[in-house]
């Protein structure tokens, strides 16, 4: 019998070892003799774990990051970049050919109208000219006009002064023969003729 305040001891099995006694081949500590080993208290997990794992835990997981989405939007920046660039280069290439044939048209531009105004002053020389030509050209045959009609007038002034002559050489050659009557006739037409001819004698 145990001492007093403790409770009976439990019967003993058949095969089991008796009490106070190891089982043979466990060390004191697991049959339950001997002092119990020493652990370590166990803490409760906090809400919020820090950075680094407790003893005795594994240390938690990172949350996934978001790598593909900044490699996209990494990819979609350079291609914008890309894109401007390429816009800008564009950009100034037409630009400098829009001004390139800006200036070429102008200078052709420039260069017909001093050609157009150059032709219009030649074709105004031409039409005075022309217009002088025409101006001696009238002069020259109202000059012929005048010259044959001076021609044909001293034609007709000598046709007078020979008739004239004719008349009175008739109206002598009457006389000559006795012919007085119309040695006198012929005197009288010589007359009129005769003093016509007299104004284109006089100088």
């Amino acid at each position: 019998p145990g001492g007093y305040g403790e409770p009976p001891a439990a019967p003993a099995l058949p095969g089991a070892a008796p009490a106070g006694r190891a089982p043979a081949g466990l060390p004191p500590a697991q049959a339950g003799f001997g002092p119990a080993p020493y652990a370590e208290p166990m803490s409760a997990i906090p809400a919020s774990g820090g950075p680094f794992g407790y003893p005795g835990y594994g240390v938690p997981a990172e949350p996934p990051r978001r790598r593909g989405g900044m490699i996209v939007l990494s990819i979609v920046a350079a291609v914008l970049l890309l894109a401007a660039g390429s816009l800008g280069a564009l950009y100034v290439t037409k630009n400098s050919e829009l001004d390139k044939t800006e200036h070429r048209l102008t200078a052709q531009v420039t260069d017909r109208e001093s050609t157009i105004s150059s032709r219009e002053a030649e074709i105004e020389q031409l039409k005075k000219d022309l217009q002088t030509s025409k101006d001696e050209l009238a002069q020259t045959k109202q000059t012929l006009t005048g010259t044959q009609n001076n021609a044909e007038e001293i034609k007709r002034q000598k046709g007078v002064i020979v008739k004239c002559l004719n008349l009175l050489g008739e109206a002598s050659q009457l006389a000559d023969r006795g012919q007085t009557s119309q040695a006198r006739a012929k005197f009288a037409e010589a007359q009129p003729v005769c003093d016509e001819a007299d104004r284109y004698l006089v100088p």
